[in-house]
């Protein structure tokens, strides 16, 4: 996974085109999901600035827009597309946040807080989101 769809200027994966035989530097948060399914290479697991770095892209996603972040950055009018957020890929998010927080909490790596404070902010922004929505509609 990491040879074919890593990007390490990045800090992140990208979808790999069979066609092209190439990685698309697209953002997507579904380029998340090795995180969550915790099917990442080894040194992520003993290396947390590989996962700071990656996670840096939703950091500055939550400073530039309002609520969850979007789901890409393309504005195609698509539902899935930007300013949309999709609750599974939050999950996503969260839950690979937490997996690095139960897995550095065992090294006692001060990086614990970065991971568990990013999760409670996304968490708490996705809740906002929604009592917003329902409020207004």
């Amino acid at each position: 996974i990491e040879e074919l769809t890593w990007n390490e200027e990045l800090g992140s994966y990208g979808d790999y085109n069979l066609t092209s035989e190439s990685s698309t530097n697209l953002f997507s948060l579904a380029t998340y999901f090795p995180f969550w399914t915790e099917s990442l290479p080894k040194d992520f697991a003993t290396n947390s600035t590989k996962v700071i770095k990656s996670f840096s892209r939703i950091v500055d996603l939550l400073s530039k827009y309002p609520g969850s972040p979007p789901t890409t950055l393309i504005g195609s009018g698509q539902q899935w597309d930007f300013p949309n957020s999709w609750p599974p890929l939050n999950y996503v998010l969260i839950k690979g946040l937490l997996n690095f927080h139960s897995r550095f909490i065992d090294q006692g790596s001060d990086d614990n807080e970065i991971f568990i404070n990013l999760a409670r902010n996304l968490s708490q922004r996705y809740v906002d989101s929604v009592f917003c929505a329902w409020y207004s509609t």
